[in-house]
């Protein structure tokens, strides 16, 4: 009776190791699909942002156009800016050279140019 008890034990557990291997196949398979789904609803996800963003990426990236034009535009300004105070300096400064040449010129007694001697 031992024996035939402990074989009944042996085929109970074999049995039982048969079944659970089915649920376990079953589990992992269950387990594969429901990671599949859920990296299948963040990818969705994903895309379906980038739609919706679709006309926010379009302006965002025409105001960064318009920035970098405007700030070329400034640049451009100001380098004409200072051209232009910068011809009238350069004027200034040409015409205070022909004074003080001109102030030289007297303190050194050639007098009035043009003048009788």
């Amino acid at each position: 009776a031992g024996e035939s008890t402990r074989l009944q034990r042996v085929a109970a557990k074999v049995l039982a190791m048969w079944e659970h291997q089915g649920l376990s196949g079953a589990w992992t398979r269950w387990e594969e699909m429901a990671e599949e789904s859920r990296r299948l609803r963040r990818v969705a996800a994903k895309v379906l942002a980038m739609w919706e963003h679709g006309n926010v990426a379009g302006a965002w990236a025409r105001w960064v156009e318009m920035a970098d034009e405007s700030t070329r535009l400034r640049r451009v300004a100001a380098k004409v800016l200072a051209m232009w105070e910068n011809g009238t300096v350069a004027g200034a400064w040409v015409r205070w050279v022909e004074m003080a040449g001109e102030s030289t010129r007297l303190r050194r007694g050639g007098g009035v140019p043009g003048a009788p001697r």
